[in-house]
């Protein structure tokens, strides 16, 4: 599938981060090259009289003050005064349906407050468009996110939208997940990508490592370059989906240790303070972590000291003796070991992620050709030397590593007119098939159909000469924006793999599998060859789960469904299930007993 001409209209990527929010332009300027512009959001204050902060790097806090809710950098500093009120790193919590109690905690639930934050993200591309002006807006997920994790953040957009009364100016389309919203951004802007091109290698594998504040995804993607130097990337491989273990969960062994200083500081004991008051500091404590990783991964700061003087209400004595936060890099990297590389190997790592990710895919660090860091969490230097140790190959961080994902995200949308040609083009050249003739044929025959294919869809997929030239001419200098360097086009695999397995159950057994992680969607209707039975007469409880094996503890309940029968079955009766999977991983199941319409449930409902 090939990027080419911009499609019509305004669009824009975001980024709905853990700890940050970001909002990108893609536009074409004069010389028919990209043009990504960073939207500046507004940060305002509780203090209505105090002036209207403007950021490109919005904070994802949410402040629910008494009168008004404040997002952004104000909201941060709200949790001096009001921290019960105050939600941090909501995205996180998507999708968990933790119950807040009303009388104790007056914060916004995670998907009110991302509902907040992106009504000022739409607040602001609304003022970036023009009054009137329509534009199309996608936002970027995590690849580790569950289905139920996906369904809430597209409903706070849709509620967004709809309480800002933007709803019919602003579009939005669905979710792209982030490792693949890189890829495209680093296919289209990155040098260092762009020189694959080049390579003497015919097919290469590429391992993105997007890793952020509250999520670390990792894929591994293949890469051919075709007969005009076409590029074709394929999704063959499972991702890695490690939720929580990205930049909040560095915060929060840094804020342990901070945490432990301090109580010997005022000679604290564990279990001398309420609850209460202990869940106050540390909360507090959360921030003054984030904050001085930040400091101390800056490398403009390198030399420096974090030093930070703090006081609790909540600690007796302390207003009188101000505890002091000092840190400078060295103790903050002896900190982060055990997260990197600790001497127990079983231990989850950033070294034990990447060597299970490896083995799920049966690869070695050999056959791995590149590698790409992306995310918040790439500034910090150790990150990519412990990847560098692994696998023995060079790390390349992402010219810009915080914003990669949202101009990815926008890439995404102006390519699409170009990707349905590209697919109908491989359609038309693939031979006839029919329902009842699977797929057959050698792994040999397979791969030349496949070839051809990409033949044809690189001959579809010819750039414009023209525009291909001024392309390559240099772009002008401006610090605002980032524009792309050439004009190539880039072909990627029709398919895209689920990524992680589903599981059924119908009768109180061990569930089944029912769609691999190895599963290509989108899909149409696909029936299960195992047979389920019935056991009541009354009616049925299918389970759906998510996970890599129905043996493994983990497996998450995803979506259940009771349905009762409106005349008695037997117990016993076979039930047919079905499924089918649309562009955006939805998943409907179709649940079939005999005399009776299918009953069916999407995961999205």
């Amino acid at each position: 599938m090939a990027f080419g001409t911009i499609t019509s209209g305004i669009h824009y990527g975001i980024d709905l981060g853990t700890t940050h929010t970001i909002v990108i332009k893609i536009s074409m300027d004069d010389d028919y090259r990209w043009q990504y512009d960073k939207i500046e959001l507004p940060n305002y204050p509780v203090d209505r009289s105090m002036p209207v902060k403007k950021t490109r790097l919005l904070p994802s806090v949410v402040y629910n003050g008494q009168d008004h809710v404040v997002v952004g950098e104000y909201a941060k500093e709200a949790i001096e005064y009001d921290p019960l009120r105050v939600t941090l790193n909501p995205k996180i919590d998507l999708g968990g349906y933790i119950a807040s109690d009303e009388e104790e905690n007056f914060a916004l639930s995670a998907q009110e407050s991302s509902k907040e934050i992106l009504k000022v993200c739409f607040r602001a591309i609304q003022n970036d468009c023009g009054p009137g002006v329509k534009a199309d807006v996608c936002i970027s997920v995590p690849a580790a996110f569950s289905q139920d994790k996906i369904r809430e953040t597209e409903e706070a957009a849709q509620l967004a939208l709809r309480e800002t009364g933007l709803d019919q100016t602003i579009h939005f389309r669905n979710h792209i997940e982030e490792p693949y919203a890189a890829f495209t951004y680093l296919a289209r802007c990155e040098k260092s990508f762009a020189g694959m091109l080049d390579s003497d290698k015919p097919e290469r594998k590429v391992m993105l490592i997007d890793i952020g504040g509250g999520t670390m995804d990792i894929v591994i993607r293949t890469l051919t370059t075709g007969k005009r130097k076409v590029l074709y990337i394929k999704d063959l491989y499972r991702a890695a989906q490690m939720d929580e273990f990205a930049g909040v969960r560095f915060d929060r062994e840094l804020m342990i240790h901070l945490m432990q200083e301090m109580w010997d500081f005022y000679q604290i004991k564990e279990g001398e303070l309420d609850q209460r008051d202990q869940e106050i500091i540390e909360k507090k404590m959360q921030i003054y972590a984030e904050e001085a990783k930040k400091f101390l991964c800056n490398p403009q700061n390198a030399g420096k000291k974090f030093e930070y003087t703090v006081s609790f209400k909540e600690i007796p004595g302390s207003l009188r003796k101000p505890f002091v936060i000092s840190l400078d890099k060295r103790r903050m990297d002896s900190i982060f070991v055990e997260l990197m590389e600790p001497r127990d190997r079983s231990k989850k790592s950033i070294r034990k992620i990447l060597e299970d990710t490896l083995v799920n895919n049966e690869l070695q660090p050999k056959d791995i050709d590149s590698i790409f860091l992306t995310g918040g969490m790439a500034i910090y230097d150790k990150i990519a030397e412990t990847i560098r140790r692994f696998l023995g190959k060079e790390v390349i961080v992402a010219s810009d590593p915080l914003f990669c994902t949202a101009m990815g995200v926008a890439a995404s949308m102006v390519t699409l007119p170009e990707i349905e040609r590209a697919v109908a083009a491989e359609q038309e050249a693939a031979p006839a098939k029919t329902d009842s003739a699977p797929q057959t044929g050698s792994e040999e025959t397979q791969k030349e159909t496949a070839a051809q294919a990409s033949a044809t869809a690189e001959t579809a997929a010819e750039p414009d000469k023209t525009a291909t030239t001024k392309a390559l001419e240099k772009p002008q200098e401006d610090p605002e924006k980032t524009v792309s360097l050439r004009m190539q086009d880039i072909v990627i695999g029709a398919q895209t793999t689920m990524g992680i397995s589903f599981f059924i159950d119908v009768e109180g057994s061990l569930p089944i599998e029912i769609i691999s992680d190895k599963e290509e969607f989108p899909c149409d209707m696909r029936r299960v060859n195992h047979k389920f039975k019935t056991s009541s007469q009354k009616g049925m409880n299918i389970i759906l789960y998510e996970g890599y094996s129905a043996k493994n503890c983990g497996l998450r309940v995803l979506k259940q469904k009771t349905i009762t029968f409106p005349k008695m079955k037997e117990v016993g009766t076979e039930v047919d299930i079905y499924y089918s999977i649309d562009s955006n991983k939805i998943i409907t199941i179709y649940a079939a007993v005999p005399d009776e319409q299918p009953y069916v449930f999407s995961t999205m409902e």
